[in-house]
């Protein structure tokens, strides 16, 4: 058991408290050398196939798409420890539960281009993310979005743009992006929401190309990204 004592230690860590558990991993708020951490300490019982697969991938995964892996180790019971980046904003279910109805247009195309462009690029370097929820991203303190659920990630061969088509996985990411997209313009009043939907659905109309670009382009033409405002919340 993990106590959550300012003064514990796990792998060298000092922890503040205890973020969440659940059935696969326990989540820690650390510092180390002065830096806030997030330590996740996996099960007991844990796969180990998966877990190397979701190291794999976050390994791969751009920094400015994903939670950086910063060090990996293990406590006394021979568990598996990952230290990732802290995020400091909240998850995007968090904002939108917060800001409902109450985002601009503006702050709409910055929460979800990075987002769409974040399945583009890691789709060019043959990672797929089994599918993206609104829990699974969490806003940096500048507010961009950041994905830091990768239970479901895999890093497999780079495919032609061509072949993807054939790989359900690829598929379940761009309808996911595609869907959470069209969550967060639900939270734009109208017009200015209806505009984000109707570019939604018209860039999807006509992007061939896996990148998104028609429809990235069909946002930008209704509005100009802006900060997302949001106060910080706990990386759970």
């Amino acid at each position: 058991m993990v106590s959550s004592e300012p003064t514990a230690q796990v792998a060298g860590y000092t922890i503040v408290r205890v973020l969440a558990r659940g059935p696969r991993a326990v989540l820690l708020l650390a510092h180390h050398d002065g830096h806030p951490r997030v330590l996740r300490i996996v099960a007991e019982g844990y796969d180990v196939a998966q877990l190397d697969g979701e190291i794999d991938a976050r390994a791969r995964a751009a920094q400015e798409h994903a939670a950086t892996v910063l060090d990996l180790a293990t406590i006394d019971s021979g568990a598996p420890v990952v230290v990732l980046e802290h995020l400091s904003g909240p998850r995007l279910d968090e904002l939108l539960a917060a800001r409902r109805g109450d985002l601009s247009a503006g702050e709409a195309v910055t929460l979800i281009v990075p987002v769409l462009e974040a399945v583009a690029s890691e789709h060019d370097r043959g990672l797929t993310f089994g599918g993206l929820t609104a829990e699974g991203i969490r806003l940096r303190s500048d507010g961009a979005p950041v994905i830091t659920r990768f239970s479901t990630a895999r890093a497999g061969a780079v495919l032609p743009a061509h072949f993807r088509g054939r790989v359900a996985e690829y598929g379940v990411d761009r309808d996911s992006a595609l869907s959470l997209a069209a969550l967060v313009a639900g939270h734009v009043a109208a017009p200015s929401g209806d505009d984000l939907v109707a570019a939604l659905e018209g860039g999807q109309a006509v992007d061939l190309d896996p990148g998104f670009r028609s429809t990235i382009a069909a946002l930008f033409d209704c509005a100009e990204p802006t900060p997302v405002r949001c106060a910080p919340g706990s990386p759970l």
